[in-house]
């Protein structure tokens, strides 16, 4: 760190140790695990909402996307017969040349490879989100302040992956800092569209970054 002298509108001198951080930070990660193959940012890179900054390798959710789309295709061919066979069974039943123990027979087969058909419609779209949060995007526009992992590095779900700080003009900044004497800490925004109360001094004292004040 090193430290910072704040001088306010009048003549006295405060110095403390500390460092400023974005007022809205946020941690993003993978909602999936998987194996990191890419990383498209870099801290200090201005990102905007909707960008992707990392993705993880695809092929295995790809894998059981098509896997679950074939087993769609094929309970729904299924269901459709059914459905037609359960027609002219009916008909059947009408006509009373079948027994309505045949027809709820054939009613079932209908009804089982229906639900079939459903759940793994259901199935599908979860794999088809899996695919998708392969891909990690920005919820905002903001700047890259921290990395957590590396390109090629197996990741669980929700390990934190990039950290970026809101980027607004009305969003400012905080400083956090911490006095020599053990007297507690102090926090003070710093706004983007208001004028600072003082000036900063930064002083040759080496180990503490620059700690600024503001309105």
């Amino acid at each position: 760190m090193k430290v910072a002298r704040i001088v306010d509108q009048g003549d006295s001198v405060m110095s403390f140790a500390g460092d400023v951080r974005a007022r809205y930070e946020t941690m993003l990660s993978f909602r999936v695990p998987g194996k990191l193959l890419a990383r498209h940012v870099d801290v200090g890179d201005r990102v905007r909402k909707g960008q992707v900054l990392a993705r993880l390798d695809q092929n295995d959710y790809r894998l059981a996307v098509q896997d679950l789309q074939a087993q769609l295709a094929s309970a729904v061919a299924d269901r459709d017969f059914l459905r037609d066979d359960v027609a002219r069974y009916r008909e059947l039943l009408a006509q009373k040349v079948t027994s309505p123990p045949e027809f709820d027979r054939h009613q079932t087969a209908y009804t089982t490879a229906r639900e079939r058909a459903a759940a793994l419609e259901a199935q599908l779209g979860h794999a088809v989100n899996q695919l998708a949060y392969t891909e990690l995007a920005a919820d905002r526009d903001g700047v890259v302040t921290a990395l957590e992992v590396e390109t090629g590095q197996v990741v669980s779900a929700s390990q934190a992956i990039v950290k970026v700080a809101q980027l607004d003009g009305g969003s400012g900044s905080r400083a956090i800092g911490h006095d020599g004497d053990g007297l507690g800490s102090f926090e003070h925004a710093l706004s983007n569209d208001r004028p600072a109360l003082g000036r900063v001094y930064p002083t040759e004292q080496a180990g503490a970054a620059p700690c600024m004040a503001g309105r």
